[in-house]
Formats: structure tokens, C-alpha cells, sequence
């Protein structure tokens, strides 16, 4: 019998990488912003919007004075494998 499936790989590919370097200049916790959503995308990538013309779905975060995030957009796609982050900017 087949369990659940294991979740995918998450891979940063540059501009998401550069993204986040400038909003974590002023974010003060970035990686329990980070880590939930993270998990989410893990278990099922297909949780968020989709943007068909371009291949892309978008995670839309809102600001947080807790966690010192701005408001943020979260371009990405994926396969079966894994879900390759593409691009983090202020929203």
C-alpha cells in the first residue's frame, strides 16, 4: 500500500536568492516567515495561484509586525521532483 508522498526538494535558484537578500536587510525573521512556507510548498505546491500564461505560481504574503516581513510575492514552478523558486520581491 502507498503511503503519502515524501515532499519535493526546494531549490533557490538566483533571483530568488537576490530577492531575498534585500528584503532580509530590514525583515527581522525571515526564517519563521520562511520555514512555514516552505513546508507548505513541500506538501502541495498547487496551494497557491497559478499564472498559466507564464508557467509560474505566486505565494502572496501578507506584512507582519511579528515576524518584521513586508508584504512580499513568491514566484515559482515545479515538477514532481522539486519545486524551484524563482524569484522573492516586496509586493
Amino acid at each position: 500500500m502507498a503511503g503519502p508522498r515524501p515532499p519535493r526538494n526546494i531549490i533557490e535558484e538566483p533571483g530568488f536568492k537576490a530577492g531575498r537578500e534585500a528584503i532580509l536587510r530590514d525583515a527581522k525573521r525571515w526564517d519563521e516567515f520562511w520555514r512555514a512556507v516552505e513546508w507548505a510548498l513541500a506538501l502541495d505546491p498547487t496551494g497557491f495561484d497559478a499564472i498559466p500564461e507564464h508557467n509560474l505560481w505566486v505565494i502572496i504574503s501578507e506584512p507582519s509586525p511579528r515576524t518584521g516581513m513586508p508584504r512580499t510575492r513568491t514566484f515559482y514552478n515545479f515538477d514532481d521532483e522539486a519545486i524551484y523558486l524563482k524569484l522573492v520581491e516586496r509586493a
